[in-house]
């Protein structure tokens, strides 16, 4: 009873004995059961092999985060270090291209100067002047928010102007002649 796709044949094993196998989509199916139980045997063979490999992979990737990790924090280390000495670079530069001195505060309060300072200083007066903007349309609504945001606003322009005097003091207005 063959059809189109199984028929049964006599082919060579590989220790040359004829055995009838039945092929199946040209692909032969043993009968024999030495050699099914060889074949089985290498399975378990090579199942040990892998075994055996994915455990040294397995090693080998512990090794190499074990030595990697001090490697990170040194990298760290070193990149904290760059930020810093660039930082120290652009103060340097600054204090150079600026015909004035030093401003005279504490070193502390050198972070008014910076530039995220300088950018949270901006998005506060951009939100000022939206509030201006859309206040009137508001004050029906939410008249008291809008009393509430103008004291923040005022109390942020009054601590901004405080931390620059205390840091700039004296040289505060007083600049290059453009």
């Amino acid at each position: 009873m063959a059809s189109d796709y199984a028929s049964y044949k006599l082919v060579n094993t590989l220790e040359g004995e004829s055995i009838q196998a039945l092929e199946v989509w040209g692909v032969p199916s043993y009968l024999d059961e030495q050699a099914i139980d060889a074949l089985k045997e290498q399975i378990g063979v090579l199942e040990v092999q892998e075994a055996a490999i994915a455990e040294q992979i397995d090693d080998l990737t512990t090794l190499f985060q074990s030595r990697q990790r001090p490697l990170e924090d040194e990298l760290q280390t070193v990149r904290s270090k760059k930020v810093k000495i660039d930082q120290e670079i652009q103060s340097a530069i600054k204090a150079a291209e600026s015909d004035l001195p030093p401003p005279p505060g504490s070193e502390s309060l050198a972070w008014v100067d910076s530039t995220l300072f300088g950018l949270v200083c901006n998005i506060i007066v951009a939100l000022n002047l939206a509030v201006m903007f859309f206040g009137p349309r508001l004050r029906k609504q939410d008249g008291p928010l809008l009393v509430v945001l103008d004291y923040v606003f005022l109390s942020w322009y009054v601590t901004e102007l405080t931390l620059k005097t205390l840091y700039h003091q004296q040289n505060l207005f007083i600049g290059r002649i453009s």
